[in-house]
C-alpha cells in the first residue's frame, strides 16, 4: 500500500500499534509519526529499502543486509533491534543506514487535545 493509516485511540491515551510481518516481500518506504509504535519483523526473504530518515519500537531481522537506502538515512530504533536472533544494543551501520537508538518518546499526557496518527508509507512488492 502507498500509505497505510493508523489512527491511534481517542482521549490522549496514545497511538494505536502495528506489528507488521513481511515474508518473502520487498518493501519501499519509511514509518512517519508515531514510529516508536512500529513494529516490524522481516523474515530471510525479505528486506526493506529504506526511502529517508525513520523509526520503528523493535525490528527483527535475520541480517543486516536486509537492509537498503540509496542515500544516507538515520533508522532511530525506540525498544529493541534483533538481528539473527542476538539482540544489538550499540549504534551500528548498515551500508548507507545509520541505525540509532533512542528513549522511548513520552505518550501524549491524559486530556491531551488533538488527533493522534501514525503512518506507513511506500510500496510493497
Amino acid at each position: 500500500a502507498e500509505i497505510v493509516p493508523m489512527p491511534g485511540p481517542d482521549a490522549g491515551s496514545g497511538p494505536a500499534t502495528v506489528n507488521a510481518f513481511f515474508h518473502n516481500s520487498e518493501w519501499t518506504g519509511r514509518t512517519v509519526n508515531w514510529m516508536q509504535n512500529a513494529n516490524l519483523t522481516f523474515d530471510a526473504d525479505s528486506s526493506w529499502t529504506i526511502t529517508g530518515d525513520c523509526g520503528v519500537g523493535d525490528l527483527t531481522l535475520e541480517s543486516l543486509d536486509q537492509l537498503r537506502a540509496d542515500a544516507p538515512v538515520t533508522l532511530t530504533v525506540y525498544y529493541s533491534l534483533t538481528v539473527g536472533g542476538q539482540q544489538i544494543t550499540q549504534e551500528t551501520d548498515a551500508g548507507s543506514i545509520h541505525i540509532v537508538f533512542a528513549e522511548p518518546l513520552e505518550a501524549t499526557p491524559s486530556g491531551g487535545s488533538g488527533e493522534m496518527s501514525g503512518e506507513m508509507s511506500g510500496e510493497a512488492s
